[in-house]
Protein backbone atom coordinates (compact mmCIF):
# COMPACT_ATOMS: atom_id res chain seq x y z
CA UNK A 1 0.00 0.00 0.00
CA UNK A 2 0.93 3.60 -0.39
CA UNK A 3 1.48 4.30 3.37
CA UNK A 4 4.38 1.67 2.95
CA UNK A 5 6.64 3.24 0.03
CA UNK A 6 9.71 5.22 0.34
CA UNK A 7 9.27 9.11 0.55
CA UNK A 8 11.62 10.15 -0.59
CA UNK A 9 12.77 7.54 -3.27
CA UNK A 10 16.32 7.43 -4.14
CA UNK A 11 17.16 5.17 -7.08
CA UNK A 12 20.16 4.30 -8.93
CA UNK A 13 19.02 2.49 -12.31
CA UNK A 14 20.68 -0.60 -14.02
CA UNK A 15 19.47 -2.51 -16.77
CA UNK A 16 21.61 -4.44 -18.93
CA UNK A 17 20.92 -6.98 -21.61
CA UNK A 18 23.18 -9.73 -20.19
CA UNK A 19 22.36 -10.68 -16.64
CA UNK A 20 24.68 -9.00 -14.72
CA UNK A 21 24.76 -5.24 -13.52
CA UNK A 22 27.79 -3.32 -12.57
CA UNK A 23 27.23 -1.15 -9.18
CA UNK A 24 30.50 1.19 -8.30
CA UNK A 25 30.80 2.95 -5.14
CA UNK A 26 29.80 6.41 -6.21
CA UNK A 27 26.38 4.77 -7.57
CA UNK A 28 25.75 3.22 -4.18
CA UNK A 29 27.13 6.46 -2.38
CA UNK A 30 24.68 8.14 -4.12
CA UNK A 31 21.62 6.30 -2.71
CA UNK A 32 23.07 5.16 0.81
CA UNK A 33 21.86 4.49 3.10
CA UNK A 34 17.77 4.43 2.50
CA UNK A 35 17.74 3.92 -1.19
CA UNK A 36 17.87 1.43 -3.90
CA UNK A 37 19.10 -0.07 -6.86
CA UNK A 38 16.26 -0.60 -9.48
CA UNK A 39 17.15 -3.54 -11.42
CA UNK A 40 15.36 -4.59 -14.46
CA UNK A 41 16.01 -8.69 -13.75
CA UNK A 42 15.85 -10.09 -17.55
CA UNK A 43 16.11 -14.02 -16.20
CA UNK A 44 13.10 -15.76 -17.04
CA UNK A 45 13.74 -18.42 -14.46
CA UNK A 46 13.35 -15.69 -12.76
CA UNK A 47 9.79 -14.02 -13.32
CA UNK A 48 11.90 -11.79 -15.41
CA UNK A 49 11.60 -9.63 -17.03
CA UNK A 50 10.78 -7.07 -14.14
CA UNK A 51 12.23 -4.49 -11.60
CA UNK A 52 13.31 -5.11 -8.21
CA UNK A 53 14.50 -2.64 -5.76
CA UNK A 54 17.64 -3.96 -3.91
CA UNK A 55 18.13 -1.64 -0.77
CA UNK A 56 21.46 0.00 -1.11
CA UNK A 57 22.61 -1.27 2.50
CA UNK A 58 22.80 -4.85 1.64
CA UNK A 59 24.66 -4.11 -1.66
CA UNK A 60 28.72 -3.67 -2.51
CA UNK A 61 30.65 -1.99 -5.08
CA UNK A 62 30.90 -4.39 -8.21
CA UNK A 63 29.24 -6.92 -10.52
CA UNK A 64 25.77 -8.37 -9.38
CA UNK A 65 24.20 -11.03 -11.62
CA UNK A 66 20.44 -11.26 -11.22
CA UNK A 67 19.74 -14.15 -8.91
CA UNK A 68 21.57 -12.47 -6.35
CA UNK A 69 20.12 -9.03 -7.11
CA UNK A 70 16.38 -10.88 -6.74
CA UNK A 71 17.62 -12.63 -3.64
CA UNK A 72 18.67 -9.41 -2.34
CA UNK A 73 15.30 -7.66 -3.28
CA UNK A 74 13.06 -10.52 -2.31
CA UNK A 75 9.66 -9.15 -1.69
CA UNK A 76 11.31 -5.74 -0.31
CA UNK A 77 8.51 -2.97 -1.90
CA UNK A 78 6.31 -5.68 -3.68
CA UNK A 79 3.29 -3.70 -3.93
CA UNK A 80 5.60 -0.68 -4.90
CA UNK A 81 7.07 -2.71 -7.83
CA UNK A 82 4.22 -4.76 -8.23
CA UNK A 83 2.43 -1.47 -9.98
CA UNK A 84 5.74 -0.26 -11.52
CA UNK A 85 5.78 -3.29 -13.19
CA UNK A 86 2.71 -3.00 -14.63
CA UNK A 87 2.81 0.56 -16.15
CA UNK A 88 6.43 -0.43 -17.79
CA UNK A 89 5.35 -3.55 -18.73
CA UNK A 90 2.17 -2.08 -21.26
CA UNK A 91 4.36 -0.20 -22.83
CA UNK A 92 6.76 -2.99 -23.83
CA UNK A 93 3.64 -5.21 -24.49
CA UNK A 94 2.05 -2.65 -26.77
CA UNK A 95 4.08 -2.87 -30.25
CA UNK A 96 1.53 -0.48 -32.09
CA UNK A 97 2.96 2.44 -29.14
CA UNK A 98 6.66 1.65 -29.34
CA UNK A 99 7.17 1.20 -32.68
CA UNK A 100 5.45 5.02 -33.33
CA UNK A 101 8.75 6.13 -31.30
CA UNK A 102 11.32 5.35 -34.42
CA UNK A 103 8.89 6.68 -36.49
CA UNK A 104 10.10 10.07 -34.90
CA UNK A 105 14.10 10.37 -36.82
CA UNK A 106 13.59 13.48 -36.70
CA UNK A 107 13.55 14.19 -32.63
CA UNK A 108 16.16 12.99 -30.33
CA UNK A 109 14.96 9.48 -28.54
CA UNK A 110 14.49 10.73 -25.49
CA UNK A 111 12.01 13.20 -26.90
CA UNK A 112 10.44 11.21 -29.05
CA UNK A 113 9.59 9.01 -26.26
CA UNK A 114 8.28 11.69 -24.37
CA UNK A 115 6.01 12.60 -27.34
CA UNK A 116 5.03 8.45 -27.80
CA UNK A 117 4.08 8.52 -24.15
CA UNK A 118 2.32 11.76 -24.02
CA UNK A 119 0.39 11.14 -27.44
CA UNK A 120 0.04 7.24 -27.76
CA UNK A 121 -0.42 5.33 -23.93
CA UNK A 122 -0.49 1.62 -24.03
CA UNK A 123 -3.31 -0.11 -23.53
CA UNK A 124 -3.78 -2.24 -20.52
CA UNK A 125 -2.37 -5.75 -20.86
CA UNK A 126 -4.14 -8.26 -18.46
CA UNK A 127 -2.26 -11.51 -19.15
CA UNK A 128 -0.72 -12.48 -15.87
CA UNK A 129 1.68 -14.97 -14.72
CA UNK A 130 3.87 -17.36 -16.95
CA UNK A 131 1.84 -15.98 -19.97
CA UNK A 132 2.53 -12.42 -18.93
CA UNK A 133 5.95 -12.91 -18.47
CA UNK A 134 6.46 -15.00 -21.62
CA UNK A 135 5.08 -12.25 -23.94
CA UNK A 136 7.18 -9.71 -22.10
CA UNK A 137 10.23 -11.40 -22.82
CA UNK A 138 9.27 -11.45 -26.65
CA UNK A 139 8.36 -8.40 -26.78
CA UNK A 140 11.01 -7.06 -25.05
CA UNK A 141 13.36 -8.87 -27.61
CA UNK A 142 11.23 -7.42 -30.43
CA UNK A 143 12.11 -4.10 -28.96
CA UNK A 144 15.54 -4.25 -28.34
CA UNK A 145 16.04 -5.32 -32.54
CA UNK A 146 14.20 -2.79 -33.39
CA UNK A 147 16.06 -0.01 -31.39
CA UNK A 148 19.08 -1.54 -32.93
CA UNK A 149 18.54 -1.00 -36.35
CA UNK A 150 16.91 2.48 -35.88
CA UNK A 151 20.26 3.74 -33.85
CA UNK A 152 22.57 1.12 -34.64
CA UNK A 153 23.87 -2.62 -32.61
CA UNK A 154 26.37 -0.28 -31.01
CA UNK A 155 24.63 2.72 -29.51
CA UNK A 156 21.10 0.97 -29.06
CA UNK A 157 21.99 -0.87 -25.80
CA UNK A 158 23.24 2.19 -24.24
CA UNK A 159 20.48 3.98 -25.11
CA UNK A 160 18.07 1.43 -24.24
CA UNK A 161 18.89 1.68 -20.72
CA UNK A 162 17.71 6.02 -20.79
CA UNK A 163 14.45 4.57 -22.03
CA UNK A 164 14.06 2.51 -19.18
CA UNK A 165 14.88 4.77 -16.58
CA UNK A 166 12.57 7.48 -18.42
CA UNK A 167 9.72 4.84 -18.82
CA UNK A 168 10.80 4.28 -15.32
CA UNK A 169 10.10 7.62 -14.28
CA UNK A 170 6.93 7.99 -15.73
CA UNK A 171 5.48 5.04 -14.20
CA UNK A 172 6.60 6.75 -10.35
CA UNK A 173 4.29 10.04 -11.56
CA UNK A 174 1.22 8.28 -12.70
CA UNK A 175 1.20 6.72 -9.19
CA UNK A 176 1.98 10.30 -7.57
CA UNK A 177 5.61 10.87 -6.88
CA UNK A 178 7.58 13.84 -8.38
CA UNK A 179 10.37 13.10 -9.83
CA UNK A 180 13.99 14.72 -9.71
CA UNK A 181 15.91 13.50 -12.77
CA UNK A 182 19.63 13.67 -12.62
CA UNK A 183 21.04 11.70 -15.77
CA UNK A 184 24.58 12.72 -15.49
CA UNK A 185 24.72 12.22 -11.35
CA UNK A 186 23.99 9.88 -9.09
CA UNK A 187 21.08 9.02 -7.60
CA UNK A 188 19.48 8.70 -11.19
CA UNK A 189 16.19 9.19 -9.61
CA UNK A 190 14.92 11.09 -6.62
CA UNK A 191 11.15 10.64 -6.25
CA UNK A 192 8.87 12.31 -3.21
CA UNK A 193 5.43 11.91 -2.10
CA UNK A 194 4.06 15.59 -1.92
CA UNK A 195 2.44 16.59 1.34
CA UNK A 196 -1.56 16.60 0.59
CA UNK A 197 -1.52 14.09 -2.31
CA UNK A 198 -4.21 11.33 -2.24
CA UNK A 199 -1.28 8.23 -1.62
CA UNK A 200 -0.19 10.96 1.80
CA UNK A 201 -3.61 11.04 2.64
CA UNK A 202 -4.56 7.20 2.44
CA UNK A 203 -1.37 6.30 4.25
CA UNK A 204 -2.58 8.70 7.55
CA UNK A 205 -5.65 7.49 7.11
CA UNK A 206 -4.61 3.42 7.07
CA UNK A 207 -2.32 4.26 10.02
CA UNK A 208 -4.93 5.35 12.44
CA UNK A 209 -6.90 2.19 10.67
CA UNK A 210 -4.12 -0.49 12.03
CA UNK A 211 -3.60 1.48 15.23
CA UNK A 212 -4.35 -0.93 18.07
CA UNK A 213 -5.21 0.96 20.98
CA UNK A 214 -4.18 -0.51 24.79
CA UNK A 215 -6.83 1.00 26.95
CA UNK A 216 -10.87 2.77 26.49
CA UNK A 217 -10.02 6.22 26.11
CA UNK A 218 -6.93 5.44 22.93
CA UNK A 219 -9.86 2.96 21.34
CA UNK A 220 -12.25 6.59 21.58
CA UNK A 221 -9.37 8.91 20.49
CA UNK A 222 -9.03 5.80 17.21
CA UNK A 223 -13.07 6.54 17.12
CA UNK A 224 -12.93 10.44 16.44
CA UNK A 225 -9.72 10.24 14.73
CA UNK A 226 -11.39 8.11 11.51
CA UNK A 227 -14.64 10.73 11.82
CA UNK A 228 -12.26 13.57 10.70
CA UNK A 229 -11.90 14.26 6.77
CA UNK A 230 -8.90 13.43 4.88
CA UNK A 231 -7.71 16.74 5.01
CA UNK A 232 -8.08 17.76 8.68
CA UNK A 233 -6.41 13.99 9.19
CA UNK A 234 -3.06 15.81 7.34
CA UNK A 235 -3.18 19.05 9.22
CA UNK A 236 -3.44 16.92 12.50
CA UNK A 237 -0.58 15.02 11.28
CA UNK A 238 1.17 18.28 10.52
CA UNK A 239 0.72 19.14 13.92
CA UNK A 240 1.89 15.76 15.55
CA UNK A 241 5.35 15.29 13.37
Amino acid sequence: MSESWPNPLKLEVKSSRSTTHQLSERDLDGINPDGFAAVLITDRWLKGPRWVLCPAQFLRPGGHNDKELAAVAETNQADLCGKLNRIWSNWILDESVWSKLFLQDHMKIKAAIKWCLQHHPPRQNKSKGNLHEGRLADALDRFRSALDKFLSAETGPKQEGFIHQYLLGDALEQLGYELTENPIGVPDIRATLPVGSNAVRNGIRQNVQQWKPQNNSLVQLREQLLKLTDAELEALSGIVN
